[in-house]
């Protein structure tokens, strides 16, 4: 059976806020015969960097092993359920590595959760699920932490 998408890309971060929507990303990807991949970006190696008196090196590797690892042992959960899984670790800006990872992977969904922040906090936070949507070029699916 073929569905609608061919190639599902969830944006997690190993947070509550994207559970839902790596659960239903599972599910839809299961349904349709879908690639599925995950994707979590951050610029913790920018702010590693900032006034840093160590060595990078002893910074900057042990920050970024931590997402490298946290997506090694997610997708082998996922692999139990649906075996099309594949992760990738971006260090970049959220809303670019995972737009950059759509376009390498030519994913035709994006799934992405929310907290659904609203007044002072989002606008101190912002909105990455926002950003995607404003700046995709593909549907975006965005599923709330509830």
């Amino acid at each position: 059976m073929s569905g609608v998408f061919r190639h599902i890309l969830v944006a997690v971060d190993f947070a509550h806020s994207s559970d839902r929507a790596l659960e239903l990303a599972v599910k839809m990807a299961i349904e349709s015969a879908a690639q599925l991949t995950l994707v979590t970006a951050s610029e913790v190696s920018a702010m590693v960097y900032e006034g840093a008196a160590a060595s990078t090196a002893d910074l900057v590797s042990p920050a970024e092993d931590a997402p490298r690892a946290q997506m090694t042992e997610l997708v082998a959960e996922v692999r139990k359920r649906w075996a099309k899984v594949d992760g990738f670790v971006r260090y970049t800006d959220p809303v670019r590595g995972v737009l950059d990872t759509v376009r390498e992977t030519q994913a035709d969904l994006i799934v992405v959760g929310t907290h659904a922040r609203q007044g002072v906090d989002r606008l101190i936070s912002g909105s990455i699920a926002e950003g995607i949507v404003r700046a995709a070029s593909v549907p975006v699916l965005i599923v709330h932490a509830g």
